[in-house]
């Protein structure tokens, strides 16, 4: 592994844990094992460093709707990049958004901008497109389409629940206990594809 994915590994893990404003430049250097002038080589600052994190997570979700077996739905593609997204994605865009205050240089505000279109949102909305056109999907607009599809995800981002080992008291409001992300991905696009309604 080479040193700037170690340093966006262990950048990225912090982050998702503390927030943006909570992770120290020394606290990365200690998780990487490496110095501040050398952490400043690979990256200029912190701003620049949480940027390129984001940006890392978005790549390959593009490739994800391309991909596609001769004839397979458009359901098939989006439930395939509701998994990978499930798989990848450890904190929910509500929680980068506002991290994203922080963060003070129109470029990366920019440039995030342009990857979530180009690598996420533009796919999808073309996705969606092609399933209304194809009349696999209601007619509709595709934009309404493809925000709701990323809205519910991101609703479901996070790790399942860990097995209890110790009973503990039950809490007030029992919320949907998160299966793997395979799984929560299908029981996601279930819900997407064919609504809550009897039949």
């Amino acid at each position: 592994m080479d040193m700037s994915t170690l340093i966006l590994d262990r950048a990225s893990e912090l982050f998702e844990q503390k927030g943006y404003a909570a992770v120290a430049m020394r606290e990365i250097c200690a998780a990487c094992g490496v110095t501040k002038p050398t952490l400043y080589y690979y990256f200029a600052d912190k701003e620049a460093l949480y940027v390129a994190t984001l940006l890392r997570r978005l790549d390959g979700f593009r490739a994800e709707v391309a991909a596609r077996a001769p004839g397979e739905p458009v359901r098939a593609r989006l439930t395939r990049l509701a998994a990978s997204i499930l798989t990848q994605m450890r904190t929910n865009v509500d929680v980068m958004m506002r991290d994203m205050e922080n963060i003070r240089g129109p470029e990366h505000h920019r440039g995030l901008g342009e990857a979530f279109g180009r690598e996420l949102y533009g796919p999808v909305l073309a996705a969606m497109a092609e399933g209304i056109s194809s009349g696999e999907l209601r007619p509709g607009d595709p934009a309404l389409y493809a925000k709701t599809y990323l809205g519910l995800l991101n609703a479901f981002v996070g790790q399942p629940a860990p097995a209890q080992t110790d009973p503990a008291p039950a809490p007030a409001v029992q919320w949907f206990a998160l299966p793997p992300p395979p799984e929560r991905a299908a029981l996601v696009m279930g819900l997407l594809f064919d609504g809550i309604g009897g039949q």
